[in-house]
């Protein structure tokens, strides 16, 4: 089978979660089918590579800069960005170009925030089957997770929202043949938007590959670790203020990522030598969840999937994470894990000073029994089964 996957960005040009997924499925598919990449030139240049024996076009965009800098850029230049992508065609026509050269079997979809949106109707021309996967909420929200810039949660949509809502809606309109999602918590908030109304949609889990040995905890410390960005809408402040609650020598919090937030964070963890900062991780991530008794997804904002909690589940880590977005749908609470009110820094710190062997070594058996339909065969398996639904 012949697969195409169009994302805003690829290896080694990362932003996100996406960019990893992205590449651990498409290495993994590349093993019995033929993949090819198309996305964005982080030089606004056009070029054909090859990694790990998946293709990769990254094409260039007309816009103001190459989207890879958009996160550095001033706010007030965004909106301009923003629209310029909607006219653009340029885009478009390379994809189309590429397409009719490669004549791929599927074609599936993931971010393209900065490639022309018509690059649906260009796909659509080629009769190609079309797939489109949300892995956030961007069509929604110019942040992604619904929430302000400066980290609040966002419980309205302005007249721009609004609109940026309604353009989104016109341009996508029922073009995708199947729409799929990590969970069934994005897929909802899209329909309430008005999106994919008469679009087949289906909810599958993201997958990992899961190590093959059973992981042995250590109690002498209660090792409590976060993985992510630093930054205000993903929580980090919130762990440290309710961690600051619990008296108990013991407990270690081990922070791991970067972000803009970093010195403002290291700040509020003055003068407790029981919190230490690591920085991004790029190799050895699975040490820090293997020595882990509980990770801490303390998210403000609308999480689609969270790939650090299934991370954690890998190397049999129970998860605390905030009842927000698709968190719900990964951890059972009280059985691989616990929910707490998004913010809320008395409930969490109430969840974690809770925290002993015997329930944590319960936590730990729910979730060996619980990872294995989070690998990465059965996500493939099931990705496969809707291509060829598709193509047929």
């Amino acid at each position: 089978m012949k697969i195409c996957m169009i994302n805003e960005f690829y290896w080694p040009d990362i932003v996100g979660g996406t960019e990893t997924y992205l590449r651990n499925v498409s290495e993994a598919l590349v093993k019995k089918n033929d993949v090819f990449i198309i996305c964005n030139s982080s030089n606004n240049k056009f070029s054909k590579e090859f990694l790990n024996n998946v293709r990769i076009y990254r094409i260039p965009t007309d816009n103001f800069y190459p989207a890879i800098h958009n996160s550095r850029k001033p706010m007030i230049l965004k909106p301009f960005w923003y629209l310029r992508s909607l006219k653009s065609n340029k885009s478009n026509l390379i994809v189309q170009k590429i397409l009719d050269i490669e004549k791929p079997d599927i074609v599936h979809t993931h971010n393209l925030f900065s490639l022309s949106k018509y690059i649906f109707k260009g796909i659509k021309e080629l009769n190609i089957p079309l797939i489109y996967e949300l892995h956030d909420c961007y069509l929604l929200c110019p942040t992604t997770s619904l929430n302000y810039f400066w980290g609040r949660i966002c419980h309205s949509s302005s007249p721009i929202c609004r609109l940026r809502k309604y353009l989104n809606r016109t341009i996508i309109g029922n073009m995708p043949d199947f729409v799929i999602a990590p969970s069934q918590a994005i897929i909802d908030r899209h329909k309430e938007n008005g999106f994919f109304k008469t679009i087949k949609t289906r909810q599958i889990f993201l997958g990992i590959e899961l190590p093959n040995q059973k992981i042995d905890k250590n109690y002498e410390t209660i090792d409590i670790l976060y993985v992510g960005s630093l930054s205000k809408h993903k929580g980090p402040q919130t762990l440290i203020k309710a961690f600051h609650s619990i008296k108990n020598p013991i407990f270690r919090l081990h922070i791991v990522g970067d972000g803009k937030e970093r010195t403002n964070l290291e700040n509020l963890a003055r003068g407790d030598n029981r919190i230490r900062f690591y920085g991004y991780i790029s190799e050895g991530i699975e040490k820090f969840y293997s020595q882990a008794n509980i990770v801490v997804v303390p998210s403000l904002c609308f999480e689609a999937f969270g790939m650090v909690i299934i991370e954690a589940f890998a190397y049999d880590t129970p998860v605390i994470g905030s009842r927000v977005g698709g968190i719900p749908e990964l951890i059972k609470d009280g059985k691989t894990g616990l929910l707490f009110k998004p913010g809320n820094t008395i409930d969490l710190s109430k969840k974690l000073m809770d925290l002993n062997q015997s329930k944590l070594d319960f936590f730990v058996r729910n979730v060996r029994n619980d990872k294995k339909k989070y690998s990465m065969k059965l996500h493939l398996n099931e990705l496969l089964n809707l291509y060829r639904d598709l193509i047929i």
